[in-house]
């Protein structure tokens, strides 16, 4: 064999290289992607704070009570009443918080701004459960009394 024929022979390993590194990248970026997509598809935001509450508007009265509790630490109790507004934290279940027109009382460990009522009024009440960064509205109702 001649040395022009030797080299001639080994050409066939540099196509033959490449062909296997292309090959190789390709798959290992795959797996990169494949991986960091699945990661993201099968994360999921947290779910809100769940509680109860139960919001009684009457005549001349608004009371909110926390009646059972899922995972919430405490409840905001929102009270907008014109163009007032009194936010009320509720601590465990059981607290509630009454608005009329001598003002704000609550019952329990709650506690708040003080707002008052009167006749004719439209009120406005949001509750939201509260468990860390965790919200979730839990309860909204509006009225005029």
């Amino acid at each position: 064999m001649n040395p022009s024929q030797l080299l001639e022979a080994e050409n066939w390993s540099a196509p033959l290289v490449g062909a296997v590194l292309v090959v190789v990248l390709t798959v290992a970026l795959s797996a990169t992607v494949g991986t960091a997509l699945t990661g993201m598809a099968t994360s999921s935001p947290s779910p809100p704070a769940q509680a109860t509450a139960d919001i009684d508007i009457g005549e001349e009265s608004v009371t909110v009570t926390w009646t059972a509790n899922v995972d919430a630490e405490q409840l905001r109790v929102q009270l907008a009443i014109g163009d007032r507004t009194a936010i009320v934290t509720l601590n465990a279940v059981g607290d509630a918080v009454r608005v009329d027109s001598t003002g704000l009382t609550t019952r329990g460990s709650a506690n708040g701004s003080s707002i008052a009522l009167s006749d004719g009024e439209r009120v406005e009440v949001t509750v939201v459960a509260i468990n860390g960064d965790r919200k979730g509205i839990v309860a909204n109702d509006s009225a005029s009394v």
